[in-house]
């Protein structure tokens, strides 16, 4: 995700940019945050701003290895510490760490980049359940940064809700992360209104309203929103099963002229943009908005039927269009 990316908060990202730009990297970094404001895009946006090998103006550049693994959220030097417990997907006996959980963190973090400590727990399967940043958490973490950098750069734990760690956890990982050196950059994204234990404090307001509405009077729509110009309809399960068709976003009709259309997508199932796998048209849509700009280009894997029930998977390129209204 880049800077560019990301509507509003535009003296954070100013900071943030100023920090590298000028080689003066705090040892840590705290973002407090309301309960789904963007701080988490923010954190990824900064990373991939001082990993990135041919950033300018303040931006990285969105094309080179480094800025296409933290994209992706599956750079190997920058680890993902977040509060969890058993549940429906992943039991209490197996004891589960962030790590445990690292599919279900990346598809919600690059389907809703603004998601919600609520948002959080319906993803992990855990809903009504007390979560927290364990002991065996700090330990796994610590047994990670006891290896040089993979990639030979910056190493960087981002701790998301870090109020969430016990008294021992706490004591053993907030301390041991942050490397005065300049090796390790430790970042946590916590609630405004709790303790700030340290490092360089960053507040990350609801920017995205603000610059919203503005652009929406002046033009009338938001430039630069995607869209993949097709419209969808909930599949019957009962027809899905019958022509043995993956759940997905059904296209239902694509729009003439439009980008669906152009990279010659037609009635059929999307399942996954890029490296993301959807499982419904909202999944889609949301994935594209929060990460995607108009004139991307994504690869949309489809499935289609025909007549005699057979199935196809197909590999299409789609340069998104601009949502005008």
């Amino acid at each position: 995700m880049r800077f560019a990316e990301i509507h509003g908060n535009d003296g954070v990202k100013r900071a943030l940019a100023g920090m590298v730009d000028s080689g003066k990297i705090p040892h840590a970094i705290l973002f407090h945050e309301d309960d789904g404001c963007g701080a988490v895009p923010m954190c990824v946006s900064f990373l991939q701003y001082l990993f990135c090998r041919n950033r300018s103006e303040g931006d990285s550049c969105g094309a080179c290895a480094e800025c296409n693994k933290i994209a992706k959220l599956i750079h190997p030097d920058i680890h993902f510490v977040y509060p969890v417990t058993g549940g429906s997907i992943i039991p209490s006996s197996a004891k589960p760490t962030a790590l445990s959980y690292v599919k279900q963190w990346r598809e919600l973090v690059l389907g809703n980049p603004y998601f919600t400590e609520r948002d959080l727990h319906e993803a992990l399967g855990i809903e009504g359940k007390s979560s927290l940043i364990s002991v065996a958490e700090a330990r796994e973490i610590l047994g990670r940064l006891s290896f040089h950098s993979l990639e030979g750069g910056w190493r960087a734990v981002v701790m998301y809700l870090p109020e969430k760690m016990n008294a021992e956890a706490a004591n053993r990982l907030l301390k041991s992360i942050v490397n005065t050196h300049g090796e390790v950059v430790g970042i946590r994204v916590r609630s405004i209104g709790t303790l700030h234990e340290g490092g360089l404090g960053l507040a990350v307001p609801i920017g995205s309203a603000k610059s919203i509405v503005e652009q929406l009077i002046e033009n009338g729509f938001i430039p630069g929103q995607p869209t993949l110009s097709f419209k969808s309809l909930p599949m019957p399960s009962a027809a899905r099963a019958y022509y043995g068709l993956p759940a997905g976003a059904f296209v239902e009709s694509v729009d003439p002229g439009g980008a669906a259309e152009r990279a010659g997508i037609m009635v059929g199932v999307i399942t996954g943009i890029d490296a993301v796998e959807v499982s419904s048209f909202e999944e889609l849509d949301s994935y594209v908005k929060n990460t995607h700009r108009a004139g991307d280009v994504v690869t949309l894997r489809v499935y289609r039927a025909n007549l005699s029930r057979e199935v196809k998977e197909f590999y299409l390129e789609l340069t998104l269009d601009e949502i005008r209204r």
